[in-house]
């Protein structure tokens, strides 16, 4: 069993009650106001940032898009396990470009962003890429029968 560790971080919890508080603020004007019956979840009664904090550790859910598990950043960040460019830290020639490199979630699924750093990776690697003269000699084109 993989435990994500859902909420380790407490900014992860204050962002979620922001958001909460936030959410009920667009709810309470027009023209939402006049057609929002009531609040399903987590219901008016709970209002303490404690109250809603419980709420969100109880109810936090994962759909599906996780990220952030091979984080890059600034070299010098001790949480960051890759370079800018990408490249796994202490390990020559191996990068990473999946979803896990992204520091924090994006607010968009993250398919599209993992398609544009999957493309800027190949122009990363492409321009640090050396070929030496006997390869570039070699002709991969089909000869005729």
């Amino acid at each position: 069993m993989v435990d994500p560790n859902w909420l380790h971080d407490d900014e992860d919890t204050k962002r979620l009650v922001e958001a909460i508080r936030y959410l009920r603020g667009i709810a309470a004007h027009e023209p939402f106001a006049s057609i929002v019956k009531a609040e399903v979840g987590p219901g008016l009664q709970l209002q303490s940032d404690d109250e809603l904090s419980e709420y969100i550790r109880r109810t936090t859910e994962s759909n599906y898009h996780p990220v952030g598990t091979c984080r890059m950043g600034h070299p010098d960040d001790p949480m960051s396990v890759l370079t800018p460019d990408l490249q796994v830290k202490g390990v020559t020639g191996l990068r990473v470009f999946d979803a896990s490199m992204m520091p924090s979630i994006i607010s968009s699924n993250t398919n599209a962003t993992v398609m544009a750093v999957a493309d800027r990776a190949v122009d990363i690697m492409m321009s640090s890429a050396t070929v030496s003269p006997a390869a570039s000699d070699r002709s991969y084109a089909m000869q005729p029968e």
